[in-house]
């Protein structure tokens, strides 16, 4: 451009500017038919993963010691699932036996299973 022009030539022809919106158009349009076919893959092969090094679920000291306050006698009840495999019975087994073992007094506690 040269000194004194008053009408600057533009940096983007139009055919570029609607090249460069069609690229990203397109681009947003691969990334959600991505994610689209991730979610549908997802719901018939559904895994959880366990990140605990020890792979045992701890409470942290603050509930132990929330725990261990208790005076009251408190009812804990779980609603799952019994055809998810994830709940299955082994870890409502597990789960009781963690309330179990972090009670002080363990013949209190009343484990009762739900009616059919």
């Amino acid at each position: 451009m040269a000194f004194g022009e008053t009408n600057p030539k533009p940096s983007f022809s139009p055919w570029r500017k609607w090249s460069i919106g069609l690229n990203v158009l397109l681009i947003i349009l691969v990334v959600f038919s991505v994610v689209v076919m991730v979610n549908y893959l997802s719901r018939d092969y559904f895994t959880r993963f366990h990140w605990s090094t020890t792979s045992k679920h701890t409470l942290s000291p603050l509930t132990l010691n929330l725990l261990h306050s208790l005076t009251n006698k408190v009812r804990v009840v779980i609603y799952y699932d019994k055809n998810d495999p994830f709940w299955g019975q082994k870890l409502i087994e597990k789960v009781a036996e963690n309330i179990l073992s972090a009670l002080q007094n363990q013949t209190d506690a009343v484990l009762l299973k739900a009616p059919k």
